[in-house]
């Protein structure tokens, strides 16, 4: 099997009856797969046809700021169980390099109004938040990746609304390789 496929799409707000679209590529062309779920997804990553995770934003007016992640396993399409977040929170990438070892990152927002990294993991089992290093926060993760070995790497930058700041974005690279 090739590389995990994603697709990426501008965030938006999803209208009010949009369910979350989802196509498979099966003999030389595209069909959709009903996912049942309402919501955008903005990516797509797999570790084979029965462990394929998608990330987006649900459609629900009451929780519009909550993670969505949906999982396939072969049959159907089915929410993720993810932590409850007290910030306003959004998902960008998702990657994966075996079952049981899945990234997610993103941003939140605290009530402060700053912005701060978003990071989740999956473990097999449970999906859990994961601090970042000290240095990252400020910051909005928006790629993620996972070699074979399990290590993974987290892009984004810096972001700030602070006084004095100066405009500039500066890239921000880090991994899980002795905890940076």
């Amino acid at each position: 099997m090739g590389a995990p496929v994603g697709a990426r799409r501008p965030r938006r707000q999803p209208a009010t009856d949009q369910t979350a679209l989802v196509a498979h590529y099966v003999g030389g062309h595209w069909q959709q797969v009903s996912s049942e779920v309402a919501g955008v997804l903005f990516d797509v990553a797999a570790t084979g046809p029965d462990d394929v995770w998608a990330i987006g934003q649900p459609q629900d007016p009451n929780h519009p700021d909550l993670p969505l992640i949906l999982h396939y396993d072969g049959h159907a399409w089915t929410p993720a169980d993810v932590p409850v977040m007290a910030e306003s929170t959004w998902l960008a990438d998702v990657a994966c390099a075996r079952r049981g070892n899945v990234w997610v990152v993103g941003g939140k927002r605290p009530d402060d109004g700053g912005m701060g990294p978003l990071i989740l993991h999956f473990d097999g089992s449970t999906w859990a938040a994961v601090e970042p290093p000290a240095t990252a926060v400020p910051a909005v993760l928006n790629a993620v990746t996972v070699l074979p070995s399990g290590e993974a790497y987290a892009g984004g930058f810096p972001s700030s609304a602070r006084v004095g700041d100066n405009g500039y974005v500066v890239p921000l690279v880090m991994s899980t390789e002795g905890g940076h």
